[in-house]
């Protein structure tokens, strides 16, 4: 019963993928001209989708092994998502440091990949450390638009930015304990990563509804 209900979760979260991804296009098509945010949002959520999409009815079957794709797309994913929220602050020292920070983290994941562990493990390590600073990132956001009242006419992109932290937040949890869960008990796995599916499920919908606010 439980396997069935995971199945049909992971159909679900897969069909909701395109909704973001349909909104963003939408959104970058009606606009006459879009800001630095709106195209790193579409190239972000656009490469997301056709990924999960890439790997669904191309890649499924062929490839056993999915964890190099993930740790590429750990390093992929941290530096759009980092890069989205500096821009929202508009502070040109914020982004540059964005860029640092975006440069430490890719060579901390390369060597895990490569010495502490092997491209075909999972990245335990830089998969915390990106929820992590996406956290971080999100909080100083967060705080220089209630400080200075940066984008307080935009409510869809301080949204999209609380979704990127409570995300985070609760994958950084999931990260943290992965590795001890996945040696210690299958059944906890199991019901962990069902909640990890349903906060994707989740991130897409709000994600969608952000994008929809958004749109001019």
């Amino acid at each position: 019963m439980l396997s069935l209900i995971f199945n049909k979760l992971i159909d679900i979260v897969l069909l909701s993928y395109h909704l973001p991804f349909i909104l963003v296009i939408v959104n970058f098509i009606r606009n006459k001209s879009n800001s630095r945010f709106e195209l790193l949002l579409f190239v972000f959520i656009s490469y997301s989708a056709i990924l999960v999409l890439f790997e669904q009815f191309i890649l499924f079957g062929y490839i056993n092994n999915f964890n190099p794709i993930y740790n590429i797309q750990t390093i992929v994913d941290t530096t759009f998502i980092l890069l989205i929220i500096a821009t929202s602050i508009q502070n040109q020292k914020i982004f540059k440091v964005s860029f640092v920070t975006i440069v430490l983290f890719c060579l901390f994941t390369f060597y895990e990949i490569f010495y502490l562990r092997d491209i075909y493990s999972i990245n335990y390590l830089s998969n915390s450390i990106s929820k992590f600073l996406i956290s971080i990132y999100c909080i100083i956001a967060i705080y220089q638009y209630e400080t200075y009242h940066i984008s307080e006419n935009n409510f869809g992109k301080k949204m999209i930015i609380y979704i990127f932290l409570l995300f985070s937040l609760f994958s950084l949890t999931i990260a943290l304990l992965e590795e001890i869960i996945r040696s210690d008990n299958n059944s906890l796995l199991e019901k962990i990563w069902m909640i990890q599916i349903i906060l994707v499920l989740l991130y897409n919908l709000t994600m969608s509804y952000a994008l929809w606010i958004l749109r001019k």
